[in-house]
C-alpha cells in the first residue's frame, strides 16, 4: 500500500503530481510541499513502494512503479479541482515516472526536476548514495530501460526543464539534450543559480520560474 499526502494550499492555481527523487520520503522533505504550495497549489506526493511510509511489495517492478504512477494521476484528475490545470512534476529518479504518465495521459504540463536521460549515468553520478530500493532489482533490462529522451521525442505539450546550477549528479548539458530532443514548441529550461541538485525548490527564482511556466498554460 502507497502512503502519502493530499494537500491544498489556499487559493491554488494548479493541481501538481509530484514525484520525488530517489531516498526521498515525504516526512524527511516536507519542506518540499510547502515550497511548491508557495505557487499555490493542490499536491498530490506518495512515496513511492518501500520507500518512507510505504509498503513494499513482496516482488518490487519498476513496472509496477510506473502502474502507481498513473493511479496516482488519475486518482488527482478523478479528486482535485477540475476547472485547474493538472502537471506532472518528476526530480531526479521521479522525471522519469512522470515522464511516463505523460506518455500515456492527457496532462496539461511537464516538469523535469534535475532530469536524467538514461539510469545508467544517473546510477554512475550517484553511487554510492544510490538507494538500494532501485538497484537491488533484479530485472536489470527493466531498470536500465529508463530512459527520457524517447519519451520526449513524442511530447509536445508544454515543458519545463529546471536545473541546479552546481547540479553534479543530472548537470545542465543533460537537461539541455532532452530540451532538445523534446517535441514541445512549447519548451523553456530554467537554471537555478547557487544550488545543488536537491535544492532547486529552495529558490525563490526557481519558484518565480514556476509560476511563469503555469502562466504560459492554457485550458
Amino acid at each position: 500500500m502507497l502512503r502519502g499526502v493530499a494537500v491544498s494550499y489556499p487559493d491554488p492555481i494548479v493541481n501538481v503530481v509530484f514525484f520525488a527523487d530517489n531516498r526521498m520520503s515525504i516526512s524527511e522533505n516536507n519542506s518540499v510541499l510547502h515550497r511548491i504550495g508557495k505557487l499555490p497549489a493542490n499536491i498530490l506526493w506518495l512515496d513511492y513502494q518501500g520507500v518512507g511510509t510505504s509498503e513494499k511489495a513482496k516482488n518490487l517492478s519498476i513496472d509496477a512503479i510506473k502502474q502507481d504512477a498513473l493511479t496516482q494521476f488519475d486518482y488527482v484528475k478523478n479528486t482535485f479541482d477540475n476547472s485547474l490545470p493538472t502537471i506532472v512534476h518528476g526530480r531526479g529518479i521521479g522525471s522519469y515516472f512522470a515522464s511516463y504518465v505523460a506518455a500515456n495521459r492527457q496532462i496539461d504540463g511537464l516538469v523535469l526536476d534535475g532530469a536524467f536521460n538514461n539510469i545508467s549515468d544517473l546510477i554512475a553520478n550517484m553511487v554510492p548514495g544510490f538507494s538500494n530500493s532501485f538497484t537491488s532489482m533484479r530485472l536489470h533490462d527493466e531498470v536500465h530501460s529508463m530512459q527520457i529522451a524517447p519519451i520526449l521525442r513524442h511530447y509536445d505539450g508544454p515543458l519545463w526543464l529546471v536545473v541546479a546550477e552546481k547540479d553534479k549528479i543530472t548537470p545542465y548539458p543533460i537537461s539541455q539534450q532532452l530540451l532538445d530532443v523534446s517535441a514541445s514548441d512549447k519548451k523553456r529550461i530554467s537554471i537555478i543559480p547557487g544550488v545543488t541538485h536537491s535544492a532547486t525548490l529552495k529558490s525563490d527564482f526557481a519558484i518565480s520560474e514556476y509560476r511563469r511556466f503555469l502562466s504560459s498554460l492554457s485550458r
